[in-house]
């Protein structure tokens, strides 16, 4: 069973519950980690429909030089035709944290 925070983002309901602690969650699942985790299901769904699931990556240049055992070496690394993949696979890895900023 789903509620909804917006449309189409679907939250379960059983993550919603109270912990001992006062803290919103079940399991170890805290409420900003449903935060997260409704906002990359959102995301998912938007990449899937609109098809951009692979996004190109603009063409790099970086020179370098380094010093070892007494020899410098020196190169160019030249990037071409680039491409960012599996954006529909973005998932949260870890707990999250929200924290107050003192922003006076």
């Amino acid at each position: 069973m789903f509620i909804t925070l917006q449309p189409q983002i679907p939250i379960p309901v059983n993550t919603m519950s109270t912990t001992a602690g006062g803290s919103q969650g079940r399991d170890n699942i805290t409420l900003p980690d449903v935060i997260v985790d409704s906002a990359l299901f959102y995301i998912r769904q938007k990449i899937t429909i609109q098809g951009r699931d692979e996004i190109a990556l603009p063409p790099s240049t970086h020179e370098f030089s380094e010093k070892k055992l007494g020899i410098t070496w020196t190169g160019t690394l030249i990037l071409t035709n680039g491409k960012f993949v599996g954006l529909q696979t973005i998932q949260r890895v870890g707990d999250t944290t929200l924290k107050s900023l003192d922003v006076s």
